[in-house]
């Protein structure tokens, strides 16, 4: 892939791609776009909307997540980003205030997983193409994006729905996936 162009995101739950591939990937370069996206998620636990969809802090990681990865599409020299989906705290609110006070729940590695998956498509999807674009690495898929039939929460659920659709789409925009697991396909 990278003697071809296409650029690289993985989501690694294992923290070893950063030093697997250190020859490629600048971990402590990288790592105030890391933080940057870190300081967008605490805030949400208390940001109580009347809007429930703008509770939480899921818009400012999105928006983040967004500027950050089109930067990284736009340059040349970027190959891999590495991202470990469980760094990451970003808040969703999941009920109408009352008291100026709401119910927030804490997202999940696997709804951070489709989060990161809808952008890359979303950043892909400008124009129709037969040529790859952009890869998305799954290690630990079986964790990442869990068969639906066997997650804990309705959240898990409708993120590995939301990243499946993400994937099956993607092809005719240049996004295309690699899965590593451990479950029998």
């Amino acid at each position: 892939m990278l003697l071809e162009g296409i650029k690289v995101i993985v989501l690694d739950l294992t923290n070893q791609y950063a030093a697997q591939l250190s020859p490629y990937y600048d971990a402590n370069a990288e790592q105030p776009n890391i933080d940057r996206l870190k300081a967008t998620g605490p805030f949400g636990k208390t940001n109580c909307k009347l809007n429930v969809a703008e509770g939480g802090s899921v818009q400012a990681f999105q928006a983040e997540l967004k500027q950050q990865l089109t930067a990284f599409m736009a340059d040349a020299n970027a190959r891999y980003k590495i991202y470990n989906p469980t760094a990451f705290e970003v808040w969703r609110q999941d009920s109408k205030p009352f008291n100026n006070q709401a119910s927030m729940a804490q997202l999940t590695p696997t709804e951070i997983t489709r989060i990161i998956t809808e952008v890359g498509l979303e950043l892909c999807s400008t124009t129709i193409t037969d040529q790859a674009k952009l890869c998305i690495v799954f290690e630990e898929a079986h964790s990442l994006i869990p068969e639906w039939n066997a997650v804990a929460s309705e959240g898990d659920k409708a993120a590995t729905n939301g990243t499946a659709k993400a994937i099956l789409q993607g092809r005719k925009y240049g996004l295309g996936c690699l899965v590593i697991t451990q479950r029998n396909c």
